[in-house]
């Protein structure tokens, strides 16, 4: 006879990697647990559980840090007005997503932006002036 059937401790791979996929090609749109959840076929608190044991990060703190990290992308990357910026990475106002992004990278978007851009080189004749 059989042992008792006891719940799964944790995520397969095979529904973490949905779940990953679900979040990185909706990164733009609104994302609820219970959506996420569907993708793992899970009860939405089993799976923050779940999620949370699999990452190390709960399912919202994953979403928001996948967010920054697109955003810094996008941010040294083109000249997207940083209002546009903040829609392609799903936040609904450019207020919230300065709050978010100030909080996790320690500085504004606008800053951000111009600390990854390479400075202009000196003209020919200050370089060969300092040489």
């Amino acid at each position: 006879m059989p042992g008792p059937i006891l719940p799964r401790s944790s995520m397969s791979p095979q529904q973490l990697r949905r779940v990953l996929t679900c979040i990185e090609s909706r990164i733009a749109e609104p994302l609820r647990i219970r959506h996420l959840a569907q993708e793992a076929a899970m009860s939405p608190f089993h799976f923050s559980r779940m999620f949370k044991r699999a990452t190390g990060y709960s399912p919202h703190h994953y979403l928001t840090l996948q967010r920054i990290e697109k955003a810094k992308l996008l941010l040294a990357a083109s000249d997207l007005p940083i209002v546009a910026v903040a829609s392609a990475v799903g936040y609904l106002t450019q207020a919230h997503f300065t709050s978010s992004f100030g909080r996790h990278v320690g500085m504004t978007p606008k800053a951000y932006r111009m600390s990854q851009r390479t400075p202009h080189a000196a003209p020919a004749s200050v370089q060969d002036a300092t040489a």
